[in-house]
C-alpha cells in the first residue's frame, strides 16, 4: 500500500498481524521488496525444513536473479498470464 500506518490499521499494532505490511510511494511492487518477500519466504521455508516451487509471470519487479535455498522460481512463458484460467 501507499501508507506505512493506514487509517484501517489505526488501532492495531502492525508487526502484530499475520501478514506483512510494507508500503512504497507508487503502491506498486518492486523489485526490492519482491526480493525482500522472497528472502522472508526462503526463511520460513528453511525452518519448516519445506522447498517450493514458485509460478511467476514476468512482470517487470518479478526479475530476481538471485537463488533461494529452499524456493525455486519458475517463470510463465511471456504473454501468457492472461492466458491462464482458475481451475473450478
Amino acid at each position: 500500500g501507499k501508507s506505512a500506518k493506514p487509517r484501517c490499521f489505526k488501532h492495531l499494532n502492525i508487526g502484530e498481524l499475520p501478514v506483512t505490511w510494507r508500503s512504497n510511494r507508487s503502491s506498486w511492487m518492486t523489485a526490492s521488496l519482491f526480493d525482500e518477500w522472497l528472502a522472508d519466504v526462503n526463511r520460513k521455508m528453511m525452518k519448516q525444513k519445506r522447498k517450493i516451487l514458485l509460478f511467476i509471470d514476468h512482470a517487470p519487479c518479478h526479475n530476481s536473479d538471485k537463488e533461494y535455498s529452499n524456493i525455486s522460481l519458475k517463470f510463465f512463458p511471456p504473454k501468457t498470464t492472461s492466458k491462464l484460467q482458475p481451475l473450478d
